[in-house]
């Protein structure tokens, strides 16, 4: 879900398996994972009785040079995403719902539109 804009990207991947192209999208979608696909993003929100903060593109730094020596170093591709993946309850929770969702085929487009803005709102979300 977090390949975002890269559809076109991924698909050359697919069709070439081109290792450059591999890490040009691991990298797209670490930042996309990692921050969102969402610009300008309200700058507070509240979850439950918490007020977290949110921010505009890319506040973690993820640069193709960390991605490739992370690889050469040999970690695996799930260690080198660990630490970009949100740890909200909610993160979990929306993309499980995504995915049972999507497998029901009575499942309104716009529901799943409103659930995928949700999980990117919530990788925007750092603790305040």
């Amino acid at each position: 879900m977090s390949i975002c804009n890269q559809q076109a990207l991924y698909r050359q991947v697919k069709e070439s398996e081109n290792s450059q192209l591999m890490s040009k999208l691991l990298v797209a979608y670490t930042k996309n994972l990692a921050n969102g696909c969402i610009v300008n993003a309200s700058q507070t929100h509240k979850i439950g009785n918490k007020t977290v903060k949110s921010y505009g593109t890319y506040p973690q730094k993820v640069t193709e040079s960390d991605i490739k020596m992370k690889l050469k170093a040999g970690q695996s591709i799930e260690q080198i995403l660990k630490p970009y993946i949100p740890e909200y309850h909610q993160f979990s929770c929306l993309t499980k719902s995504y995915h049972r969702l999507k497998k029901i085929p009575e499942t309104q487009e716009s529901t799943l539109h409103k659930i995928r803005l949700n999980i990117e709102r919530t990788k925007l979300m750092k603790p305040g």
